[in-house]
């Protein structure tokens, strides 16, 4: 009977891990891109400041 029980959540959580699956893996791009936008900014400031030191 335990086992029954065990199969049926089991299957339940894999269900709703399907389910949520789309959505998980759209927020993990959409941070991987925000990470590489922060990144280039930075590094974009970063180069601005080389350039204006070299000026001098």
């Amino acid at each position: 009977m335990w086992e029954t029980v065990a199969v049926f959540v089991t299957i339940f959580v894999a269900v709703n891990a399907l389910m949520y699956l789309p959505d998980l893996i759209e927020a993990l791009i959409a941070r991987i891109h925000t990470s590489k936008r922060e990144r280039n900014a930075a590094n974009f400031a970063h180069q601005e400041e080389n350039s204006e030191s070299n000026v001098e």
